[in-house]
């Protein structure tokens, strides 16, 4: 009886894991398509080095922008 619980228990935390992983992985591959895009319009072909160092300068822009807005949450909650 115990097993069956904890089955009970156990498969629905799994398949939500799974489902947040999976949320995941969408907005990455969404953040990915917008650095693609950033990069396409600025008229770098994508087999060059330089596509690859403007993904790269995409992906530190909006961490930086990320990190910035922490930055300012913090302050003001002091």
């Amino acid at each position: 009886m115990s097993q069956l619980i904890s089955r009970f228990t156990v498969l629905p935390l799994v398949f939500t894991a799974a489902s947040l992983l999976g949320g995941c992985a969408a907005l990455d591959e969404m953040e990915a398509e917008n650095y693609r895009k950033k990069c396409d319009s600025l008229g770098i072909s994508r087999s060059s080095p330089a596509y690859d160092n403007c993904i790269l300068q995409q992906q530190a822009l909006e961490e930086e922008s990320i990190q910035h807005s922490m930055d300012r949450q913090s302050r003001q909650h002091k």
